[in-house]
């Protein structure tokens, strides 16, 4: 390299606190405390317990605000007000706890909140593997699995590297890293410290808090020691050992150095500092695994194995074939299971809403009413329609099938798309704002939507026929519209739980609702939009139950609820969140139909379907309870 550095030149810090306070009642966290970050170079944090690190690190990473004094980044006053304007000033935070979504894919958690996307709506993931892969290759993490399976399989040094490629990724200006060794292991603890290393020759820099002080001493090119709310004691690398460290901690001794240009100021780019101040050149961390696996089909083998919905679907499949053998000629005709996929069409719509509420590590018990009251609100839009029947003065909700208009059914649409929208916005508000339990906030509006539509029918049901060629009408010959309905529902499912930002989102929140709120998402304003999402689901079930039976059923769907979220789950869509499947909650809605069916064909009694689904659902969440202690161990 030919180019110098004035080393006379003054260094801004890239990130400073002057004279920080924060008070939390009447306990002071922090007083006046002052703070330096220079770029290319770890500056360590250290301190007794309650000495005001972590406060000192939320401050400015934007968790906290201050009550008094000043942050400045790269020698600029920033109000660093939250995490999201923290990431926006180039500042990024590793927790402790690592915040990463632990069901989620590697590349899938470092653009988490900043996808890359097509038609603003999808994300673009072989475009933000590809990237993840490169950062990774730059800074020299190798993983053992590829970047398609979810973290959870990670160890834990593997882990926190994702942690770290991430911050460093976005990144600009700071990276702080919250004991980022503290549950690793030696050899873990080793390539950890050398990715530090890598990040901060990149010119980034690296705010390290740990009580580790041997590391500390190893890591470090600067470190600052808090005591009681602020900074007492100042070294450079060299300055001190662990027993002076231990004495500033303790109050046995303190400084006050002035600013100082940091050290190693004349270091270029591409160099590291040793423990006696010299340089020498920092080397790459040693893979786990060099390389990417790109055996495609082994890559698709090994996952198809380890999908939840490949032992659900086996098991479809074989009651398919069991029911086919039993009973030839019945079971396995055209006829019947076209019967069959127009008996769970209405479900599978439902189910497809639930599965959005499911991912994000909700329930929604109020599908009955979101159903019911879909029906009653297009009942009445019909019954508030005028029209002439016959030369006579009447309403639409009277018409025939053969007389109806499309403005009849697109009126009764939108009423039962707002019965069931108002809902799913009640219970979003309630779980999201109130912070009450979903079980109970759901389990409430279940009765109140039910009260309301008892009230506005007088718990009499209306018959329609208005609305029946939707349902039962044939735009294929001999598959009824329902069934149509039912596979585009199905498909823009796929797309939006699998394919869009939406979807990615909801599984984050499911995964680690924490760590999706500090990268940036409003997690509350989307838990509303799921909720929402699944009452507009169960009040357009509404629509088309009205239409396929040409009646309301205000004493009826009293158990689509359990029905629906018992798909989701023989469907291998985790109740606790984070994990979910379209195709499973489709063949989970297959399975207790295909079971009532065969029954009724080979004369057993129909009533074994409920215990065997029972047992399969059983066996499904423990299958899920498993693979999460799996993941953990």
């Amino acid at each position: 390299m030919t180019d110098t550095l004035d080393v006379d030149a003054p260094v801004v810090p890239a990130l400073e606190a002057v004279g920080v306070t924060k008070s939390f009642g009447t306990v002071q966290a922090l007083r006046g405390c002052s703070f330096q970050a220079y770029p290319g170079e770890v500056t360590a944090l250290v301190g007794d317990n309650g000495a005001g690190k972590s406060t000192l690190v939320k401050v400015m990473s934007g968790v906290y605000g201050a009550d008094s004094g000043t942050l400045l980044v790269e020698g600029n006053e920033a109000h660093i007000t939250s995490p999201q304007v923290a990431s926006t000033l180039g500042i990024e935070t590793v927790y402790q706890d690592l915040a990463l979504a632990p069901d989620l894919d590697a590349a899938s958690n470092v653009y988490l909140g900043r996808e890359l996307r097509r038609l603003k709506i999808l994300h673009n993931q072989r475009e933000m593997r590809r990237r993840t892969a490169a950062q990774f290759a730059k800074l020299g993490v190798g993983l053992v699995q590829d970047l398609r399976v979810p973290v959870a399989s990670f160890s834990g040094g593997q882990r926190q590297s994702v942690a770290i490629a991430r911050a460093a990724m976005w990144a600009r200006h700071v990276i702080i890293m919250d004991e980022p060794t503290a549950a690793l292991g030696v050899i873990q603890t080793a390539k950890v410290l050398e990715l530090i290393h890598t990040v901060r020759d990149q010119g980034l820099a690296v705010i390290f808090i740990s009580h580790n002080l041997p590391q500390v001493i190893e890591v470090a090119d600067r470190v600052e020691v808090l005591r009681l709310g602020v900074r007492v004691a100042r070294f450079r690398r060299g300055e001190a050992d662990l027993d002076l460290l231990i004495d500033a901690i303790s109050g046995a001794y303190a400084n006050d150095l002035p600013d100082q240009a940091p050290p190693g100021a004349d270091c270029r780019a591409g160099c590291r500092h040793d423990r006696d101040g010299g340089d020498v050149m920092s080397r790459s961390i040693e893979p786990e695994m060099h390389g990417i696996e790109t055996d495609t089909w082994q890559l698709i083998l090994r996952r198809v194995r380890s999908a939840p919905v490949v032992a659900t679907f086996a098991f479809l499949l074989g009651l398919m074939v069991f029911f086919s053998i039993k009973a030839p000629g019945k079971f396995n005709t055209a006829d019947n299971l076209t019967r069959l996929a127009q008996n769970v069409a209405i479900l599978t719509v439902v189910s497809v809403g639930t599965t959005f509420v499911i991912a994000a590590r909700g329930i929604d018990l109020s599908i009955p009413s979101g159903i019911i009251l879909g029906e009653v609100f297009a009942a009445e839009a019909l019954r508030h329609i005028n029209v002439t029947i016959d030369g006579e003065p009447g309403k639409a909700i009277d018409v025939a099938a053969r007389d109806t208009k499309a403005w009849f059914i697109l009126a009764a649409l939108a009423a039962a798309l707002v019965a069931g929208l108002l809902i799913g916005l009640v219970n979003g508000i309630i779980v999201a704002y109130m912070r009450v339990p979903a079980m109970i906030a759901t389990l409430g509006t279940l009765g109140a939507g039910l009260g309301v539509a008892l009230i506005m029918r007088n718990g009499v049901n209306v018959a329609s026929y208005a609305l029946e060629p939707v349902a039962n009408a044939h735009v294929i010959p001999g598959v009824t519209n329902l069934i149509l309905i039912a596979v585009v529902v199905f498909a823009i499912g796929v797309i939006g739980l699998h394919f869009s930002v939406f979807g990615r989102h909801t599984l984050a929140i499911g995964s680690n609702e924490e760590a999706a709120r500090r990268v940036g998402l409003r997690v509350q304003r989307h838990l509303v939009k799921v909720y929402a999402l699944g009452g507009l689901a169960n009040g357009f079930a509404g629509f088309l139950s009205l239409a396929y039976f040409t009646t309301t059923s205000v004493g009826g769907h009293t158990t689509d609820n359990l029905q629906a979220i018992t798909a989701v789950a023989l469907g291998g869509t985790s109740l606790f969140g984070g994990v979910a499947t379209m195709f499973g909650t489709l063949v989970g809605v297959w399975i207790p139909a295909v079971l009532r069916n065969g029954f009724i064909i080979i004369k057993v009694n129909p009533y074994w379907q409920m215990v065997a689904v029972g047992g399969v659902l059983i066996l499904a969440v423990w299958i899920d309870q498993l693979r999460r202690r799996g993941q953990q161990r």
